[in-house]
This record gives structure tokens, C-alpha cells and sequence, in this order.
């Protein structure tokens, strides 16, 4: 089979259609990832001992035999889930900023940064 945009011969198993850009390839097997580990793996957090694994799935159901998960993540927080608490929290946060920077309290006018633009000719 020939490409009809760029005329290149196809072999089998190449993607015909390349849009003029001779972008032809092979197709490539799906990698399937397995759920067995060869000579097992040693996990030490969540037990009170080290335990030896020889599958990803034994040690997901060790961990839901004892309540536990991986990747738990952080909690999903919501504004309704806001209670009066945390607002407290907050208000008492903000009245902590008393004062704002003014001309006097500015810092050290050698720290300053100044910019110019010139116009240079060549």
C-alpha cells in the first residue's frame, strides 16, 4: 500500500495516514503492568513489624484489614465545611497586622533599586 499524501510504500502495521508529513509509525503493544513482584518487597510503615509482599493487591488488602490506605492525600476542604472555629482563627490572624508600612518605616533607602531607560545608539 502507498501513502496517497506522500507517497511513501507502507509496511504492515504502520499508521497510514500521516497528513502529507510522511509521519508514518509502527504501532506499539499496549505495556500491561502487572500486580505480582517478583521476589516480593518489604514494607515498614503501618505494621507493627516488617511484612514481605509478593503482589501490590496483598498489600493494599493488608492495609484495609487495619483501616488504612495509600495516598490519602489532603482532605478536600469546601467553604461549606467552614465552622466557627476556623473563622475565629482567621479574624483573630487578621487584627494581627496592626500598623501598615508607611514613608518612615520603609527600609534603608540604600536597599532601594533604581531604573533607567536609555536610549543608546550604535
Amino acid at each position: 500500500m502507498t501513502c496517497e499524501k506522500c507517497g511513501k510504500v507502507l509496511q504492515v502495521g504502520e499508521w497510514p495516514l500521516c497528513g502529507g508529513k510522511h509521519r508514518h509509525g509502527v504501532a506499539q503493544p499496549m505495556q500491561i503492568i502487572g500486580d505480582d513482584v517478583p521476589g516480593g518487597f518489604v514494607v515498614e510503615n503501618g505494621f507493627s513489624s516488617p511484612q514481605k509482599f509478593y503482589s501490590k493487591s496483598a498489600h493494599r488488602k493488608a492495609l484495609d484489614a487495619k483501616g488504612l490506605r495509600m495516598g490519602a492525600g489532603k482532605p478536600k476542604r469546601s467553604w461549606a465545611s467552614t465552622d466557627a472555629q476556623t473563622l475565629e482563627n482567621a479574624r483573630k490572624l487578621v487584627e494581627r497586622v496592626t500598623t501598615q508600612p508607611t514613608k518612615s518605616t520603609s527600609p534603608d533607602p540604600s536597599l532601594t533599586m533604581r531604573f533607567e531607560w536609555r536610549d543608546v545608539t550604535c
